[in-house]
């Protein structure tokens, strides 16, 4: 790390004989520097790089759902809680290859009962309420619909492309015309949809890479047939999150034969790929090899980079998937301030890939992985993730700059990341990340093509890396450490040269041109 003292400093310090006290000033802060070219555009980045995952559940589903005088409805409070935060959405997971769309349909009285997450009942939530709760927060919100394959039929998958797509003038596949049906349930419009997922990490449902394949190759006309402009995605070995074996169905086979089987036999018929990584926080760059080897696959198979990576979960690790009071930081790790700042660089190294271009974050509410949650006032709140996610959403959607941060790149990682995206706007948000638990990073801002002002500062900061504003009801947590969040307008003109960030902080600095 290059130090705030420079080698004058030094030489008075031995002269002076008060070496004691610079060395104390030059650990008590990092400084760096951050180059940025306006004028070379790395790439574009679009709002679908800070998706939310979600997942299908029985009963009455709190994360979306409220229970007023006997009726379910969308929770009042969902649009607020997740204002400028849900701008991209995937409703998979495990749950849904267990999800039956057609029984969560309708009168709740008429629903079938279903059994997701080794529960049994019905299912509230369904893909009417699911979508009316996201469309209030972004009406024109796009989502990424994942087909059950281990348990529905053909006929259904071709159904429900037909349901959330059609405009009910053309009845697709006889029988039911579900684009009315759609209609008639209160989602007048077809669903803006940004991907179809070929199944949800179906080598955990013990299916080989050949079974996958045979099947996608029937799927895939089907849902063309109907959505022809359509994009497909298919999915990686899960294994690749350990760099190891496959699991399951393709059990002592490299993870890397399911995609390269995917891309040779049906590389033709899809755009994207889904990848799934949980990375420890801290050592984010793990992700690294399995995504490097994954690029030069899609080349070597296919002859070009056409096929794009889409990241559909993506999140910190958790030490531990058993909550105990006792070791409480190692279970909720993902959204405490330091798996905070872990997402965060995430974002940063993610968008320095061009071969990524969608990522959902893992997921709505799930304890270990949390991005909002039910306060104790009964309202939605989002964590420390959530916060980051909002941040990057709101402020990391346009033209990325070329930017050059001192020990921070593609090849590097040490305790800061950095970037800087021009907006629709026209300003440079300066989208960065401290995770030291100590040590303030002070950097000196080059522009190469203006003077620009402090516009607005947003900052996400914890004293201590357990941190954390998530809150359970029934499950004793409620950290007494909470992340603190602003942001302010500043009014002044002066030149911003050089700006210090606090540790364990993730901050937006949104910069406007002085003429």
């Amino acid at each position: 790390m290059l130090k705030k003292a420079t080698a004058l400093l030094s030489a008075l310090c031995l002269a002076m004989s008060t070496t004691a006290v610079f060395a104390q000033s030059s650990a008590s802060e990092d400084s760096y520097n951050m180059v940025i070219n306006e004028s070379d555009v790395v790439r574009n980045v679009p709002r679908e790089m800070f998706g939310i995952n979600c997942e299908w559940a029985v009963g009455v589903n709190n994360r979306f759902l409220d229970q007023v005088d006997g009726e379910v409805i969308v929770a009042p409070s969902f649009a607020e809680g997740w204002k400028d935060t849900m701008v991209f959405a995937r409703m998979a997971g495990g749950s849904a290859q267990r999800f039956k769309w057609k029984d969560a349909l309708g009168d709740y009285k008429s629903r079938a009962t279903q059994k997701i997450w080794g529960v049994s009942d019905k299912c509230y939530l369904g893909i009417i309420e699911w979508l009316k709760a996201i469309q209030s927060v972004t009406p024109d919100i796009k989502i990424c619909y994942t087909f059950n394959f281990d348990s529905d039929t053909l006929e259904n998958i071709a159904d429900v492309v037909e349901f959330l797509t059609s405009d009910g003038t053309i009845n697709y596949n006889g029988g039911e015309n579900w684009g009315e049906i759609r209609k008639q349930l209160g989602i007048e419009n077809p669903v803006n949809i940004y991907t179809w997922e070929l199944g949800n990490e179906m080598d955990l449902e013990n299916w080989t890479a050949e079974k996958y394949v045979d099947y996608c190759k029937k799927v895939i006309p089907i849902v063309k047939s109907i959505d022809p402009n359509s994009k497909i995605s298919a999915h990686v070995d899960t294994a690749a999150h350990a760099n190891g074996e496959g699991r399951s169905g393709s059990a002592g086979r490299p993870w890397e034969e399911w995609h390269r089987l995917v891309l040779r036999e049906v590389g033709d018929m899809i755009d994207l790929i889904s990848f799934h990584y949980y990375y420890p926080a801290g050592f984010i760059r793990r992700a690294d090899v399995p995504l490097d080897r994954l690029e030069q696959d899609i080349i070597e198979i296919t002859g070009s980079d056409r096929i794009k990576i889409y990241m559909s979960e993506q999140a910190p690790a958790a030490n531990t998937q058993t909550y105990k009071p006792e070791t409480a930081f190692d279970y909720c790790l993902p959204h405490t301030i330091w798996g905070a700042t872990s997402l965060a660089e995430y974002y940063c190294r993610a968008m320095m890939r061009e071969s990524i271009v969608a990522t959902t974050c893992h997921s709505i509410d799930s304890a270990t992985w949390s991005i909002c949650y039910r306060n104790k006032e009964g309202g939605h709140s989002l964590t420390a993730t959530g916060e980051v996610v909002k941040s990057f959403a709101k402020y990391g959607v346009g033209d990325m700059l070329n930017t050059q941060l001192d020990t921070f790149s593609k090849e590097d990682m040490k305790d800061i990341a950095g970037t800087a995206v021009r907006d629709k706007d026209g300003n440079i948000n300066i989208l960065f990340t401290n995770r030291s638990e100590t040590l303030p990073a002070n950097v000196n801002f080059t522009f190469q093509d203006g003077k620009y002002r402090l516009k607005t500062v947003r900052r996400i900061h914890g004293d201590v890396k357990e941190a954390d504003n998530y809150y359970r009801a029934g499950m004793n947590y409620d950290n007494p450490n909470k992340v603190e969040i602003t942001e302010t307008q500043e009014t002044g003109m002066d030149e911003i040269k050089s700006y210090t960030f606090d540790p364990l902080s993730i901050y937006v600095l949104c910069l406007e041109k002085i003429n």
